[in-house]
């Protein structure tokens, strides 16, 4: 099957810490009693975004050009001392999901949501996939993929979002999930990092890591607990991930980043919600917020960084990241893939990569 084939082949360097802990308890949803404001998904929801998308063809916002120049050999990845190279096929073994694997096709929908910041449009779009067999089992609960900033659209148009993630369902490679996707490219900040902006104009990583996820377990049917929620992104979207787990530590379990990069002063645009103060800097970049946590809650969450060994900025980023998350104990897997940052990095890796999110899930008794 397609997606097994993948994980099977593995043509990268897959380097883990695997730290498989107990099933968290669900958490109360983040925004109790701030719901009853926001629109409940049993209104009709729109079949279209209420305000059209940016054509698919246009890029994720840019992250700097990595050299001309490419490596002759690949990075070596940082291992933690006495961390295991996993077999992902091993990983994969256990599949509980495949005694209730749905057939058929999922939905999108779209919903607007009061919008998280001052001076642009007074909502924000967020596009919900339920998968499969949603409908037609309303007793079962679902673990959940956000995904930040970029539209739906932009992953529909260069993924093909929705049939991939109805194949890999299908064919068993996955468990049925809820995906969010998040749209945050309407405020006033036009490059913004999923920030709680340093003037309070906008309050994207509240929002994400709060408001919405609190509103999607409270009209959805989710397992609201940390081990099935993950995060993930491509480029900005990378950095929002690695982030966005950091900052929420009790409400994300796992995040991937497609040639994410993990230091704001690293990019010159990523500075500018900050107000290029060095403290808040230092608190959004994930190469410093990692050694603020807890040991209880690093070990709660799985980072899964891909990147390819032969651009320099997103390897060095890559390696850079890996070596703290090693040093300070966080379960984390590196994928060194032979293609570039871009859609066709995510095309590539985008089954594997929720695979290993998928066993991550098992290994931490999200379906027991």
């Amino acid at each position: 099957m397609m997606a097994v084939a993948a994980a099977l082949a593995f043509a990268v360097v897959a380097a883990v810490s695997w730290l498989a802990v107990g099933m968290a308890q669900p958490v109360a949803s983040p925004t109790a009693g701030r719901l009853a404001a926001l629109p409940s998904p049993s209104a009709a929801p729109s079949t279209t975004a209420a305000s059209p998308a940016p054509s698919p063809s246009i890029a994720v916002t840019p992250s700097p050009s990595p050299s001309a120049t490419p490596r002759t050999t690949p990075r070596p990845m940082p291992h933690a001392a006495g961390a295991p190279t996993v077999n992902p096929a091993a990983l994969l073994a256990a599949r509980p999901w495949l005694a209730w694997r749905p057939s058929g096709a999922g939905r999108v929908a779209f919903y607007n949501l009061p919008a998280p910041w001052i001076g642009g449009p007074a909502t924000d779009d967020v596009a919900v996939y339920l998968p499969p067999g949603y409908d037609r089992s309303p007793g079962r609960r679902y673990p959940v993929l956000y995904e930040a900033p970029t539209p739906y659209s932009f992953w529909e148009g260069e993924t093909g979002a929705r049939f991939t993630l109805d194949a890999l369902i299908d064919e068993g490679a996955i468990p049925a999930s809820i995906v969010v996707f998040v749209d945050s490219g309407s405020g006033p900040y036009s490059d913004l990092q999923c920030a709680n902006t340093y003037d309070g104009r906008e309050w994207l990583d509240t929002f994400i890591g709060q408001t919405v996820v609190g509103w999607v377990d409270a009209h959805f049917r989710t397992i609201a607990a940390a081990p099935a929620r993950a995060v993930f992104g491509m480029s900005n979207g990378g950095y929002c991930a690695a982030i966005l787990g950091l900052h929420h530590p009790t409400v994300f379990g796992a995040e991937i980043s497609f040639s994410g990069y993990y230091q704001v002063t690293a990019v010159a645009a990523a500075e500018i919600p900050f107000g290029y103060e060095a403290a808040l800097m230092a608190a959004a970049s994930p190469l410093d917020a990692a050694g603020m946590l807890s040991a209880s809650e690093r070990s709660g969450i799985f980072f899964l960084l891909v990147a390819d060994p032969y651009q320099s900025f997103y390897a060095s980023q890559a390696s850079a990241f890996a070596a703290v998350l090693a040093r300070d104990g966080y379960p984390h897997s590196v994928l060194w893939t032979g293609i570039p940052h871009g859609w066709s990095q995510v095309n590539a890796e985008f089954a594997r990569t929720l695979e290993l999110v998928a066993a991550r899930e098992v290994a931490t008794g999200v379906f027991r």
